[in-house]
C-alpha cells in the first residue's frame, strides 16, 4: 500500500510545480477601472480649440511654413523658416493664383465666422484678375445690403432735402391722379346720362341709371313748374300794377 502511495504523492507534488494555482481575485475597489478625467470647463476647451485652429491657420497660411521649407509666396525666394512675407505683386503666374485662392478661401472664411460669431451683417465682394466674382452676404442679399450701405455713407442733409422733394413729388403725382380718375369716372358718367357708352352696363347699373334719371326729370320738372309759378306771380303783379296806374290815369282826365 506505501509503494503505491508514494508515486501517487510524487505525480501530485510535479504537478502542482508545474501547473500553480491561479491567484487569488481582486478585491471591489483594486477591480474596478480608474475614473475618467474631469471635462474641461468651456473656457480651457475654447482656448484648447482655438490654440489648435491658430496653429493650423499658421500652418495654412502661404509664406508660413515649417522650419526648413521657404515660403510660397515669393516664387522660390527669401529666407528659409518663418520669414515675414514681403507685400509686392507675386510674379510666378501659378504660384500667384495658388495665393489667391488660398487668401480668398480664408478670407471669405473670416467673414464668415465674423458674421457668425459676432451677429454682423457682413459684406464681401472679390473680383480675380480675370474679373470673376466671388461674393459673401450673410444677410437677405447682397443688393440690400448695399442699399444700406449707401443710407450710412451718402445719408448726408443733400440727400434728406433730397428725399423729402421726392416725396412731394410723389405725393403730388397721386394727388393728380387721384384726380384724373375722379374726372374720367364724372365724364363716363354724363355719358351714361345722355344714353351714351351703355354697352358695358350690366342690369343692375342700367336700372340704377334709370331710377337715377327718374329722379332728376322729377327734380328738373319740379325745378321748371316754380319757374312758371313765380314768373306767372310775377305777371299778375305787374297787371296790377298797370290796372292801378290806368286807374290814376282816368281819374286825372276826369278832373280835367
Amino acid at each position: 500500500m506505501a509503494m503505491w502511495d508514494a508515486p501517487q504523492s510524487l505525480a501530485t507534488t510535479l504537478a502542482s510545480l508545474f501547473n500553480p494555482p491561479p491567484p487569488p481575485p481582486l478585491l471591489p475597489a483594486l477591480a474596478r477601472a480608474p475614473p475618467p478625467p474631469p471635462p474641461l470647463s468651456p473656457s480651457a476647451a475654447w482656448l484648447a480649440s482655438g490654440a489648435e485652429r491658430s496653429a493650423a491657420d499658421l500652418l495654412a497660411v502661404p509664406g508660413v511654413a515649417a522650419e526648413g521649407k521657404a515660403p510660397a509666396e515669393g516664387g522660390g525666394g527669401g529666407a528659409m523658416g518663418r520669414g515675414r512675407v514681403e507685400l509686392k505683386r507675386i510674379e510666378n503666374k501659378i504660384n500667384r493664383q495658388v495665393t489667391f485662392a488660398k487668401r480668398r478661401n480664408g478670407l471669405l472664411k473670416k467673414a464668415y465666422e465674423l458674421s457668425v460669431l459676432c451677429d454682423a451683417e457682413v459684406a464681401l465682394i472679390i473680383f480675380s484678375n480675370r474679373g470673376k466674382l466671388y461674393e459673401f452676404c450673410s444677410g437677405q442679399s447682397m443688393t440690400k445690403t448695399l442699399e444700406r450701405y449707401q443710407k450710412c455713407s451718402y445719408g448726408g442733409p443733400e440727400t434728406a432735402i433730397q428725399n423729402k422733394e421726392n416725396e412731394l413729388v410723389q405725393s403730388s403725382r397721386n394727388e393728380y391722379l387721384r384726380l384724373k380718375a375722379r374726372v374720367e369716372n364724372l365724364q363716363r358718367t354724363q355719358r351714361n346720362l345722355l344714353g351714351e357708352d351703355l354697352g358695358s352696363l350690366g342690369i343692375k347699373e342700367l336700372e340704377q341709371l334709370e331710377k337715377q334719371l327718374d329722379s332728376s326729370l322729377r327734380h328738373i320738372r319740379s325745378t321748371r313748374t316754380q319757374h312758371m309759378l313765380d314768373q306767372l306771380t310775377d305777371l299778375q303783379r305787374r297787371e296790377q300794377m298797370q290796372c292801378e296806374a290806368n286807374k290814376c290815369l282816368r281819374r286825372k282826365r276826369g278832373n280835367s
